[in-house]
Parts: C-alpha cells; sequence; structure tokens
C-alpha cells in the first residue's frame, strides 16, 4: 500500500471531522454547593427553593467554577468513593464552524465516562440515565438548529467506590442532513475506506487510482478558504468514489443484537434478574419499531427467571424464538467459568442448559458461546463436540496481555483429537460503528480471505443491549454505497454456514492443540478461597449422592429406579451448585453480596443432601440391640479397589451407640457436646469374619487400617469395646493399638524433626517447621534440593484487583513466617504426626504435618486465620532435578506445560490453574502435589509452587480475610506421573471414605441380617488380562433424565489406548453408548460389546465415554 495515500487520507479525515466534532470538555463548570444525600437523591444544600427539572437557573456563580482537566490525560477527574459531583455547561451553536454555515444541523451530545452512575439532562429534561456498564451515549439534542441556539447541559455523576470516576469525552456532534454531501458521514466513509485500502490494492488494484485522484482532491480542498460550495464540492468527489461501492457491498456484515448479562458481579442476583426484564422487554418493544432487530441471549437460568416471574414475557420471547427473531444460544446453564469446575459439572452445565432449551423453545444449541469466561480447558472441545455443539465462540482472548490471537476462524483440537469449529467475532458491548465495523473485517479478511464476519452489537455486562440509537445508526449505514452490505442474522446462521463453507471447499484453516489460555486474570484460580473450598466440596456431595442412590436403586429388587420427586431434588441441588461456577462467582471476582448469595446455594446443596440422606435412614432398621457396638457403613465411591486409613469421629460413634439416650429430645445441648468424651475404649472388627482392625484412637477420633476396599461399594465395621478382648491391656495409654490382620508399620516413628515409616523419612527443619527433606527409602532418592518454603509476597497496585496478580510479585517477596511453637501430635501404630504453630505479621498459621503407616505420602493438613490485605502466598517445592516440562490435571485429563519460558507463550502462563494435583517429573524420580481445593500453580524446571491464597481489596474488600483450612499432601515417585497412579492419589484425597447409611434395607426382605450388601462392590473396572484399570475414572453413575436407565460416565486419565472390562454386580438387561447429553448415538464403529454382566469397551487416549445401562432385577 503506498503510505503516502493512506498518511494524506488520514489527515483529510481528521480535516472532514472539524466540521462535526467539537471537543467541550474543557467547558464544564462544576458546582461545588450540590451533593447526593444518604438518601440516594439529588439534593441542593444551599436553600436554592424546588427546581424539579432545570435547578441550574438557581445556581450561584460563586458556586460554578471551572473543571481542571487531568494534565496527563485530558479528563475530568473526581474522588474514589461513591463521591458526586454536578457539572453543568450552556452551549451555545455558534454560526459557522470552520466556515462551514451550522443552519439545519442536526446537534448530538457524545458522553464517555467512568461512574457508577450518571444523569444527563438537556434544558432541564432528563436525557438518559447510566452507570459503570454503559460508559457512553449519543444523545440527540436538538433537530433542524438555529444558529446562536442555547442549549444548557447537566451531568450528575457518581465516582466507583472502588476508582476514582471521570468523566472521559464530551463532544458536539453535528449533521448536516440539508446539505448534499455531509462532512461528518463521508468522513466516517473515507475512514471506512482507509481500513479497507489493502484490501483493495490486493483485490481490486484498478479502483486504487480512484481512491488516489479523490485523496489528492480533498487535499486541494482542505487548503481552500471554506465556503458556502464545500458540500456540493464534497459530493462530487464522493460521487467519484462510487465505483468502490460494489467492492464494498461484496462484503457482509451479519449483525446480532447482544446483552451481555453477567448473572452476578457488581450488583446482586437480585439486581440481575430486574436487569433481565428490563433488557428483554426493551428488546421485544424494538423489534415492533425496527424488525430487523434479531436478539442474541444466552443463559438457560435467565431464562427460567422470567419464566418463573414474568410469564407473559416469557411467552413473548417463545414467540419471537419461533418467529427466528429471538436466538437462544451458549446451551448452558450459566457461562461459567471453564478452569475450575470439574469436568463433569461443565456436562452438566451442558445438560441442563439445553435440556432447558429444548423444552423450552425446541431449540437444540449448536453454538457454544462463552464471551467473557477466564480461559478455556483443553478438554473442552470433547465435551463440547459430545454435546452436540458444532462450534465454539468466545471474544475474551481479545483481553490477553501479551499474546494477541492472530487467528480468529480455526479448529481447536481437545486433548483426545476431537476438533470443534472455533469463531473469535468481535468485543461485547459495542456500538454500530462503521470505522471499528470496517477494521474488523479487514483483519478477518487479512487473515482468512473471508470477506464477511459477525458484530455483535449491545450495551453489555449490566444488560440493556441494542438501543434505537444504534438501530437507526444501522439503517443510516446500511444505506450507504460506500459502506457493506448489512444483513440481519443470527450467530448459528454465520458461523454454522462458515464451517459449512470451509468444509465443503476444503478450506485449510489453523489448528490450535492446545488449551486456551487467558494471559490475564490469573488471580481468579485462588482469589475467595473459601468458596472454591465449598465448591469443591459440594461437586463431590452431589456425585457420591447420585452413586449412593442409584447403587440403593439398583440392588432393590422391587423398584429399580429413583422416584421423580427425588430427581427433582438433584437437578435443584446441580442447578445450585451451576450457578456459582458463573465465571465471575466462583473465580471469586464480586462483590461481597454476590457472596453471601452464593452460601445459600451451598447451603441448600446441604440442605438436600441431608433430607435425601434423611429419608433413606428412616428406612433403615433398628439399631442392633447390644449398648457395646454401634455398626458404621464405610463407602469407597471411586471405581477401583483401596486401601485406607479411615478417620472415625468420636462424635459419629457415640450418636450410633445403641441403647444411650444422651443424643435423644431431651438431652440438653451440654450433654450432646460432651458425648465424645463419654465413648468407651473401642476396637473396629469385621462384622462378618470378626477380624481385627488395627486401631488408633485420637482424641478427636478412631482411626482405622482397612486393605480392599470395594470399588463403588460399601464395607461394614462394628466397634466394640477393647474390654471384651483377651489382649486388653489396662495400663495403655492412647493412642490404642490392637493387634489385627492389617500388617503393620514397623518402622512408623516420629521425633521433633522427623517422621519416618518404611517407605519414606521426613526431615523437620527445627527452626522454621517446614519440611526440610523427604527420602525415598525405596529408591534412595532425596527429593528436596531446599525446604518447602511458605512465601509471602506484596500483592497490590492491579487495577483488576481481584483478578490480577502483580506480574512483578516475584520481586516484592515478604519476610518468612515466624516460628511459634514445634510439637508431636501423635505418635501411634497407624499415623505419627508433628503440630507446628507460625505467625506472619497479623495472621496465624497452624499445620499439622502427617505420617501414615506404609504409606508413600506426606500429608500437611493447615488451619489459618487470615489477617493480612494485599497478600499473596505461595508454598514452593523445591526439587533436587530439572525437567523442562510440568504436568497438571485439568478436567477430565492432564496437560504438560513448558516449565522453560522458552518462548512468549510459555513466559505468559507464568500462573497456571489444575484440578486435584500438579507433578513435576525427571528420569526415575518425581514429586506431585496434591491439594483438596486450591487451583493455582506456577513451575520452574526445579520447583513446583501451589498458590495458597490471595487476599484483593476490590472488589469484595474482606476477600480471603478470616479461617481457611485446606489440605495438600506431596507424593514422592520413581518413573511418571502415570505409573505412579497420581490421579488415583488425587481421587483418594478429595473422596475419601465416607460413612453413609447401609442399604441393606432397601434390598432385602430382611433388613436387620448382614448379608452380602454388607460388603460389596456394584462395579470393578478390569484389563483383559483381569488387572485393575487404574486409568480409568468413573465421575458419574446417576438415573437417565428419561428415566429409562442408568448413565455411567468414565473418562481415561492417563493419555493411553486402554480396552476395559466393566463387570457389574447385577446382570445387563440392555447397554449402549450415549452422548454426554444421553443421546443414543451410534456405536457400530466402536469397540463396544456387553454380555451377561459385562461390558468391554475401547478408550483412547483421555477420552470421555458415557453408557446407559438397565441392569436385571435381582432376586
Amino acid at each position: 500500500m503506498n503510505q503516502a495515500i493512506f498518511t494524506q487520507l488520514k489527515t483529510t479525515i481528521a480535516w472532514l471531522r472539524q466540521f462535526s466534532r467539537l471537543p467541550i470538555l474543557g467547558g464544564w463548570q462544576r458546582d461545588y454547593a450540590y451533593r447526593r444525600n444518604d438518601q440516594s437523591d439529588w439534593s441542593d444544600q444551599s436553600d436554592r427553593g424546588n427546581a424539579p427539572n432545570n435547578q441550574s437557573s438557581n445556581t450561584s456563580a460563586t458556586d460554578l467554577k471551572a473543571c481542571e482537566l487531568d494534565p496527563e490525560r485530558q479528563i475530568i477527574l473526581f474522588d474514589r468513593g461513591a463521591s458526586n459531583i454536578q457539572l453543568r455547561q450552556t452551549w451555545r451553536l455558534p454560526n459557522r464552524i470552520h466556515g462551514l454555515p451550522t443552519q439545519g444541523a442536526t446537534v448530538r451530545l457524545y458522553l464517555l465516562w467512568w461512574a457508577a452512575e450518571i444523569v444527563a439532562s438537556i434544558d432541564g429534561k432528563q436525557a438518559q440515565e447510566g452507570d459503570l456498564f454503559d460508559q457512553r451515549c449519543r444523545l440527540l439534542v436538538a433537530k433542524n438548529t438555529q444558529p446562536e441556539q442555547e442549549f444548557k447541559f447537566e451531568l450528575r455523576l457518581t465516582a466507583p467506590s472502588h476508582d476514582r470516576g471521570a468523566l472521559h469525552a464530551s463532544t458536539i456532534q453535528l449533521e448536516y442532513p440539508a446539505q448534499p454531501c455531509d462532512p461528518g458521514k463521508f468522513a466516517d466513509e473515507l475512514a471506512v475506506i482507509a481500513a479497507y485500502l489493502t484490501m483493495i490494492e490486493k483485490r481490486s488494484p484498478d479502483l486504487l487510482p480512484l481512491v488516489t485522484k479523490a485523496v489528492e482532491q480533498l487535499a486541494k480542498l482542505a487548503q481552500q478558504p471554506v465556503n458556502h460550495e464545500l458540500c456540493n464540492q464534497l459530493a462530487k468527489i464522493r460521487q467519484s468514489l462510487l465505483p468502490l461501492s460494489p467492492f464494498l457491498k461484496q462484503r457482509k456484515i451479519h449483525l446480532v443484537g447482544n446483552a451481555h448479562i453477567d448473572v452476578a458481579w457488581l450488583w446482586p442476583i437480585a439486581e440481575t434478574k430486574d436487569v433481565t426484564r428490563r433488557t428483554f422487554a426493551s428488546v421485544l418493544k424494538l423489534q415492533q419499531t425496527y424488525p430487523e432487530l434479531i436478539f442474541n441471549q444466552t443463559t438457560a437460568l435467565s431464562y427460567q427467571w422470567i419464566e418463573q416471574a414474568e410469564p407473559e414475557l416469557f411467552t413473548q420471547i417463545q414467540a419471537a424464538v419461533a418467529q427466528g427473531k429471538w436466538e437462544p444460544i451458549g446451551g448452558m446453564w450459566v457461562e461459567s467459568d471453564c478452569n475450575l469446575p470439574g469436568g463433569e459439572s461443565l456436562i452438566r452445565q451442558i445438560l441442563y442448559g439445553k435440556q432447558y432449551f429444548q423444552q423450552k423453545f425446541n431449540q437444540d444449541a449448536k453454538i457454544a458461546w462463552l464471551p467473557d469466561s477466564f480461559g478455556f480447558n483443553w478438554q473442552l472441545p470433547q465435551i463440547l463436540v459430545k454435546s452436540g455443539f458444532e462450534a465454539f465462540t468466545t471474544q475474551k482472548l481479545a483481553w490477553n496481555d501479551t499474546n494477541k490471537p492472530i487467528d480468529k476462524v480455526f479448529w481447536w483440537q481437545g486433548l483426545d483429537g476431537s476438533k470443534i469449529f472455533t469463531y473469535f467475532p468481535n468485543e461485547i458491548g459495542q456500538d454500530i460503528e462503521p470505522e471499528s465495523i470496517a477494521k474488523h473485517l479487514a483483519d478477518h479478511e487479512r487473515q482468512h480471505h473471508i470477506p464477511e464476519t459477525l458484530w455483535l452489537y449491545g450495551v453489555g455486562d449490566h444488560g440493556g443491549g441494542p438501543t434505537a440509537d444504534m438501530l437507526d445508526l444501522g439503517r443510516e449505514w446500511a444505506e450507504s454505497e460506500l459502506f457493506f452490505t448489512l444483513i440481519p442474522g443470527t450467530i448459528a446462521d454465520y458461523v454454522l454456514q462458515l464451517r459449512a463453507n470451509i468444509l465443503q471447499q476444503q478450506q485449510t484453516i489453523p489448528i490450535w492443540n492446545d488449551e486456551l489460555y487467558l494471559e490475564l486474570h490469573r488471580g481468579v484460580y485462588t482469589t475467595k478461597a473459601d468458596q472454591k473450598l465449598k465448591h469443591r466440596r459440594a461437586e463431590l456431595k452431589l456425585t457420591n449422592l447420585e452413586k449412593y442412590l442409584a447403587i440403593a436403586a439398583i440392588l432393590n429388587p422391587d423398584c429399580q429406579s429413583i422416584s421423580d420427586q427425588t430427581q427433582a431434588q438433584l437437578t435443584t441441588a446441580w442447578q445450585s451448585l451451576l450457578v456459582n461456577e458463573f465465571h465471575d462467582i466462583l473465580p471469586g471476582s464480586a462483590i461481597p453480596e454476590v457472596f453471601v448469595d452464593a452460601d445459600l446455594e451451598w447451603q441448600e446443596i446441604d440442605r438436600i443432601h441431608d433430607q435425601l440422606m434423611a429419608d433413606l435412614s428412616a428406612k433403615q432398621p433398628a439399631k442392633i440391640n447390644d449398648s457395646s457396638i454401634t455398626l458404621i457403613t464405610l463407602w469407597n465411591f471411586l471405581n477401583w479397589p483401596r486401601s485406607a486409613i479411615v478417620e472415625i469421629p468420636r462424635q459419629m460413634i457415640a450418636e450410633n451407640i445403641t441403647g444411650s439416650d444422651l443424643h435423644n429430645d431431651q438431652a440438653d445441648e451440654s450433654a450432646n457436646a460432651n458425648l465424645p468424651d463419654l465413648v468407651p475404649d473401642l476396637v473396629a472388627i469385621n462384622p462378618l469374619t470378626q477380624q481385627i482392625y488395627c486401631t488408633q484412637a485420637t482424641k478427636e477420633a478412631y482411626l482405622v487400617a482397612i486393605d480392599n476396599f470395594p470399588s463403588l461399594g460399601n464395607t461394614q465395621i462394628q466397634f466394640k469395646e477393647r474390654s471384651q478382648f483377651d489382649n486388653f491391656n489396662q495400663s495403655n495409654q492412647e493412642p490404642i493399638v490392637i493387634t489385627s490382620t492389617h500388617k503393620q508399620d514397623s518402622a512408623l516413628s516420629i521425633t521433633s524433626h522427623s517422621l519416618e515409616n518404611k517407605k519414606i523419612k521426613v526431615e523437620i527443619d527445627p527452626h522454621t517447621g517446614e519440611i526440610s527433606q523427604i527420602i525415598d527409602k525405596r529408591s534412595g532418592n532425596k527429593i528436596l534440593r531446599a525446604p518447602v518454603q511458605w512465601q509471602f509476597f506484596s500483592d497490590r497496585g492491579q487495577y483488576w484487583d481481584a483478578w490480577n496478580i502483580d506480574p512483578d510479585y516475584e520481586s516484592k517477596q515478604l519476610e518468612a513466617a515466624e516460628l511459634v511453637d514445634l510439637k508431636i501430635k501423635e505418635s501411634g501404630a497407624l499415623r505419627v504426626s508433628l503440630a507446628v504453630i507460625r505467625k506472619f505479621r497479623n495472621s496465624s498459621i497452624h499445620q499439622e504435618i502427617q505420617l501414615d503407616a506404609d504409606r508413600n505420602h506426606v500429608t500437611v493438613k493447615n488451619q489459618l486465620d487470615w489477617q493480612e490485605e494485599n497478600t499473596l502466598v505461595k508454598v514452593a517445592f523445591p526439587v533436587n532435578w530439572r525437567s523442562p516440562l510440568a504436568s497438571y490435571e485439568i478436567p477430565m485429563g492432564a496437560i504438560e506445560r513448558s516449565t522453560l519460558a522458552e518462548t512468549e507463550r510459555d513466559r505468559a502462563k507464568w500462573e497456571v490453574p489444575a484440578q486435584f494435583w500438579a507433578d513435576l517429573s525427571g528420569e526415575n524420580i518425581g514429586l506431585a502435589v496434591l491439594n483438596d481445593c486450591k487451583y493455582g500453580y506456577d513451575a520452574k524446571p526445579d520447583q513446583l509452587r501451589l498458590t495458597l491464597l490471595r487476599s484483593p481489596v476490590w472488589c469484595c474488600p474482606d476477600s480471603d480475610r478470616g479461617s481457611h483450612t485446606f489440605t495438600y499432601r506431596l507424593v514422592p515417585h520413581d518413573r511418571s506421573w502415570q505409573t505412579a497412579n497420581v490421579v488415583q492419589r488425587g481421587w483418594e484425597l478429595n473422596n475419601p471414605i465416607v460413612t453413609y447409611p447401609s442399604i441393606n434395607s432397601l434390598t432385602s426382605k430382611n433388613p436387620s441380617s448382614l448379608s452380602n450388601q454388607n460388603h460389596f462392590s456394584l462395579l470393578q473396572v478390569h484389563d483383559q488380562a483381569g488387572n485393575n484399570c487404574a486409568n480409568i475414572v468413573l465421575t458419574a453413575l446417576k438415573r437417565s433424565e428419561d428415566s429409562k436407565g442408568w448413565i455411567l460416565r468414565f473418562y481415561e486419565c492417563n493419555g493411553q489406548t486402554t480396552q476395559a472390562v466393566i463387570k457389574f454386580l447385577p446382570r445387563i438387561a440392555q447397554a449402549s453408548e450415549c452422548d454426554l447429553i444421553e443421546r443414543a448415538i451410534d456405536n457400530s464403529d466402536s469397540k463396544f460389546c456387553y454380555d451377561q454382566n459385562q461390558i468391554s469397551i475401547s478408550f483412547k487416549p483421555f477420552e470421555i465415554m458415557t453408557l446407559r445401562v438397565c441392569f436385571q432385577a435381582i432376586p
């Protein structure tokens, strides 16, 4: 492209715009006698009387002072913290503007602000209300104006609570409808041509001389005095450019109205419901005047709100959908975060979202629409494809702070090889602005050779959607010969047709074979740690409850089903979880009121869980009539056999001891509180075999070592008084050990500076209380090159405080925590532990470092009282080897990320998300770091770090202050994380053996008998040789949504092709493969077959597999 032509064209555009754009920012005066009162009304504090509309008439000259512009940015600033200002300005239309007569001009006022609230008035009449999320408007002041006509403008602004307020721009925009050529409109048309000049030169070089000649003519005209002939001269030059029209009209802009509505953010859900109602009603009203408006909206939850609160409005939306004027899109319950939820949760987002759209609108969403989520995990393509989506769209990666996306159209390939067509549209919240549209389309065509694009328009975040002014602009530009063809439509219309064209033409487009990592908002993996803990526990609680209810029904010979009422309660609980996964709730980037609402959802999940469990417990048999016995049913909800040391709280044992009335309704609270102290010395035994389990008593619980818990099943233990056994020794003190058939670890020992069993030795630094070394006694490997260290960093100065970690935080490391106390807490045959107390400034850190018998891991339990702000906390694990890659668990899979920071993209990943674990392995050595509620990690070649806490101030001032409980576990190993079964170890930490009621009473005519249901496995997963398949993980066992069978979902976790055999306790009546939303799929090409009580199925690496199974009744 001729750079001289482009430069001259830009100069010409600026010259033309001087006739239509007049900045008036410097003309505002501030009324210092005006402020806002506590009742959220604007009040006159100078006793000027009542002036309901135009109060400026009573303002004294001493009250008004000219506003000073910020010298650097040339904007009007005012103080943060919800301060208020009132600005006034009287503006008079000049006779001429740079010599051009203004007679008959249309006058508009353009405003751009940063304020929590703004009220704009023109001549005493309110013309606009806005907030932090509108940010701009264009107001009609008057049409057919007369020279010297005067207008009075008034602005009332409230600063955000977290930031200084600002008026960034106030500009008079003039239009000349009576002139043969409007200089401002012509300037915008020339801006479109300038944006497309490179493509004109490349695609139609014969048109370039026309542009060159017009530019030269305009340059000459700009040198001449302006007179009444200017617009006629401009019209002639414009006429000479009309041969460009066919070229421009061949380019197509698909216009879609949109209103991004955050479920919650800087406002609570109650406000969102009202915003949704007003936005939807506004769109329907606009569609009556502007039939070309086609509106797009995601989030099944939003529609459910309207259906429940505004049924008439909902009926109108259904009619608009049926007419093709309204597009439900996205197919998810909410626009979820896509890094923090587990894979099963992401699937339920789609299951319930798609189900709702199908039931209410007869629509099967084909476009996965997540415009604002903070990055996208690498397993998402498979999840989307297997849920029936054909394309994925987002604009969020345009926010990257280092590497802006180059490709906007590509195939995104997932872990298992699944590919989904991916399209990046323009950023949400845009106007119909011709120059911006032209730049977007030019970039699109230059990169992908596609002469059409999608353009979303409408006010977003806090709702709003398209405005009449936007639609008027759309009509105006549709008539311009020097603009593109505008086509109202849906996102699905455009994206799916684009996909079809690429496939039909066998066009090669890029393939992205990695996660879609957002190079921004890295702090959301950690912010609001309490919400992340509650979420992790709720995910597991719901899947366990579903499995339990399913097992009880499957093994019930009278009724192999779950009632509709129970299923409805489960759905409600899931939807409570799903709303809290919204991309500003679970990430922690919202105001305090949002988390009050979130806690109510967590409580609702607990309530439903407890209610369903109480309903089942009511069906259980009476307690065994033996005051010296209590029977506990232990459940393993994972699909592999496991050995574990189970903690049975003394309180639970006390509440289950029969013959005691200490916990009845007449007992006072103090008696109940003392129940654990009244528990006698007990021994755990197998009630069927009378085998004695190795038992260790602590102050809070009994520890019981049990080998070979059945997979997806239960076993029962009884507690009997120690005095019944001959080997009881009265002189024994706590902890109590009863010899059993469990093989004890004679090497288990502890001192004040070490813990040791026969597999590993853990050394403690006596000066800091940190783990100084881990020795793998099996290999002789020393794991650490330096002690484990809790690290504290100043983390302030980021504008989006809750979202972003300071990129330079490592240079701002603070002092270390101070050791207060270090002592032995437990010393028994099953567990030894050290209690460590440390202090950091105003915060206390209590740790228990545990080592269990015959285990190759060390567990660190943490309790914090955290009282710091803007402080980042990490725990560092320096290792004795170097590795170019670290491995991390992601939803239903794992990803390797570079530790070397050799490329710009790798350097941008200085904080990354993970689920249950991360691993750093070298040659025949490795360390896995497991956690029970944390998500942020970083890694260097010889160090892995887990991010524990952040304490940002905005937008939730008390984020992370208060009490925290969490656990991390260190697993040294040789070879790879796959051979060390790290995935299973992560699941076992997060989903320990739990106590649920026996299902014996539901599956036996004689509920008090000890039948096989006291120790059983519903299913086992083996390879063809009969060995346990450690790499196949069951994430769901649930009733199908249509009540016609049971849904089982598995995934392959190690990246290995696997032929698995799934063997069930009951016989199979029918089995088939289905997709993630439970629709049958053709499995004729898959290695899938079933016979009697087993299914043989082939898994590709990291493949997710969903089965529908019907079982025969058990006699």
